[in-house]
């Protein structure tokens, strides 16, 4: 597709042979599942601890304003397709699945130990 090749502000989503957005449009995902995926994915690439920081505040919006919807299907071939397209380690794609059943305090661990892994010293 040619509009996944161009890109407004950086480069960012090159870096992955399949793009965020990809992933977010085959599962169908609302506009938080899709910020959390965002932010989460793109952090080593863009704002480092601010993206994964702004995927924590989003599973605080998720927590408030979805609490009580629960997906009707999980995206189990998607999700490992982008992950192995990707290279994606396993704390991510537990994320990745935590987003698709909306599961926000799974979240919020799984971005925890992201945090704790890539800025141990900024606690």
């Amino acid at each position: 597709m040619q509009s996944l090749e161009v890109q407004i502000g950086g480069n960012h989503y090159h870096q992955f042979k399949k793009q965020p957005i990809e992933l977010i449009a085959e599962c169908d995902w609302n506009f938080v599942q899709g910020n959390i995926a965002k932010y989460a994915l793109r952090f080593p690439f863009k704002n480092g601890k601010q993206d994964i920081e702004k995927a924590m505040h989003y599973t605080d919006l998720g927590a408030d304003l979805h609490s009580n919807i629960r997906p009707s299907s999980i995206h189990t071939e998607a999700i490992n397709y982008f992950v192995r397209a990707n290279n994606l380690d396993e704390v991510t794609r537990s994320l990745l699945f935590s987003i698709d059943k909306m599961d926000w305090g799974k979240c919020q661990k799984l971005l925890r130990m992201l945090l704790d892994k890539h800025y141990p010293q900024e606690k």
